[in-house]
């Protein structure tokens, strides 16, 4: 009775060992199935992109793959229409954009894009200047080809400049000065200053403008020759008028050029070449002398020059000449005139006592006309220019004078008004005062020698105001 239980043990183990053989063969068998199906499709999708790619598969395409897949080889298995494509990307740009357009100045951009991202770009290059009525519209810079006036109509200087033998004129809104060997203008209006020419060499001296062009002389530091010489007022048209020779004083009148000269080098060779009086066209030719003797002061109107005259003996006369002749007419002599200066029809001018240095200075004046001449006041200075704008004369003072100072403690620019017959002190300064009349106006500048800088400024005789210019 006990061995019929174990029996039952038995076949109950032998039974479980069985069963458990045969789920591990049907298992072993799916499997296998998946696998070849895995490897089928890595193969189809391999030898689809040979085929695509025209690449050899490295197998003939008519033996079998080893691997039966139940599935056609010519029709994909679905699973490898999954796979990224292996072909290379074409770019397709759009248009050009331009995102910056080229001018004279500068150079402009424009780009395209493609549908992946990708940006392509190329630079425009510069382009011509466009001159309408020869200024390009869009820098403004003058055509080099077309002359253009800064003057307009009825604005053109008919003298070329108040002092002769100064740097300082002015025309139509521009005010010219020189510094070394360049010749700068200056638009008071905005300010705006351009170097206008500059010398090959030397000092430019006795500026003067007159319509298109500035005249002025080239004192040579160099073994060059000293000249005469013209150019435009923007710089080109550059012509030699007179050489070798040092001129003291220039005046542009309309078509004629005046001019004082010691000779070539500053030769003396005796009083009668000593600053004599010389013409010349404003278009060059030979130059022409006009008076002998030492000629200073050059004024002119539209019908006569001016002049002081001093002979050998030191007697100083004032003069005139007709433009166009040689005669000079005498409208005052036998006094000692100082600093002429021609405003309207009368001619200002101090007289001194040449006898005692130290007797009162008086202003005066006199008609172009000739006659008696008028005094206006006594001073006890030395005045170191004298310029009349209207009604009011401006001169540079030295503080009053005594036997035994020869040095001034200060300087002071005095403006007396002549109708009201007063005077006033505009600038004290004690190392020195530089003024110059540029027609209707007076430039004045004071040098800071421990700061080296120069103080400059534009002042108006009729409303009294001054304004601040920077010439350097």
């Amino acid at each position: 009775m006990q061995k019929l239980p174990l029996i039952m043990i038995a076949l109950i183990l032998s039974l479980s060992v069985l069963l458990s053989a045969c789920e591990a063969a049907g298992s072993n068998k799916e499997n296998g199935t998946k696998e070849s199906t895995a490897a089928t499709t890595a193969t189809t999708a391999a030898t689809t992109a040979a085929t695509t790619t025209g690449e050899p598969t490295g197998e003939p395409t008519s033996e079998p793959t080893g691997e039966p897949t139940g599935e056609p080889t010519g029709e994909p298995t679905g699973e490898s229409t999954k796979e990224p494509s292996q072909t290379t990307h074409t770019h397709t740009f759009g248009m050009w954009v331009t995102s910056g357009d080229p001018t004279c100045q500068r150079t402009g951009l424009k780009e395209r894009s493609c549908s992946c991202g990708i940006w392509e770009s190329e630079v425009l290059p510069k382009i011509a200047h466009n001159y309408v009525q020869g200024i390009c519209t869009m820098c403004q810079q003058k055509d080099p080809n077309v002359f253009i006036p800064d003057h307009g109509s009825g604005e053109a200087n008919l003298v070329g400049t108040d002092d002769p033998s100064w740097n300082y004129t002015a025309q139509a809104g521009y005010l010219y000065y020189t510094v070394g060997n360049r010749i700068y203008k200056m638009n008071t209006e905005k300010e705006q200053v351009e170097l206008a020419y500059t010398a090959s060499y030397g000092t430019v001296l006795c500026l003067n403008v007159v319509g298109d062009w500035m005249y002025f002389h080239c004192a040579s530091d160099t073994p060059d020759p000293s000249y005469i010489a013209k150019v435009r007022t923007d710089g080109s048209g550059f012509e030699r008028l007179v050489t070798l020779l040092s001129a003291s004083e220039v005046l542009v009148v309309q078509n004629t050029v005046y001019y004082t000269a010691i000779g070539e080098d500053w030769s003396y060779e005796d009083y009668g070449s000593m600053f004599s009086l010389y013409s010349i066209s404003v278009n060059g030719g030979a130059p022409k002398k006009l008076h002998e003797g030492f000629v200073s002061d050059l004024n002119a109107d539209a019908t006569n020059l001016y002049f002081l005259h001093t002979n050998e003996e030191g007697d100083i006369t004032v003069c005139k000449m007709k433009h166009g002749e040689s005669a000079a007419t005498k409208l005052l002599q036998d006094r000692e005139v100082l600093n002429l200066d021609l405003e309207g029809s009368r001619l200002y001018f101090f007289v001194a006592n040449h006898e005692d240095l130290f007797d009162p200075i008086i202003f005066a004046s006199i008609s172009t006309s000739g006659g008696e001449y008028r005094s206006y006041f006594e001073a006890n200075c030395d005045p170191l220019v004298l310029y009349v704008i209207k009604d009011k004369a401006y001169y540079i003072a030295f503080d009053p004078l005594e036997e035994d100072e020869w040095l001034p403690d200060e300087y002071r620019l005095i403006e007396y008004d002549i109708d009201e017959d007063t005077g006033k002190v505009l600038c004290v300064d004690e190392y020195g005062i530089e003024v110059a009349s540029i027609f209707d106006r007076l430039l004045c500048q004071v040098i800071d020698y421990e700061s080296e800088t120069v103080d400059a400024w534009i002042y108006d005789p009729v409303t009294g105001e001054s304004r601040e210019i920077e010439l350097f």
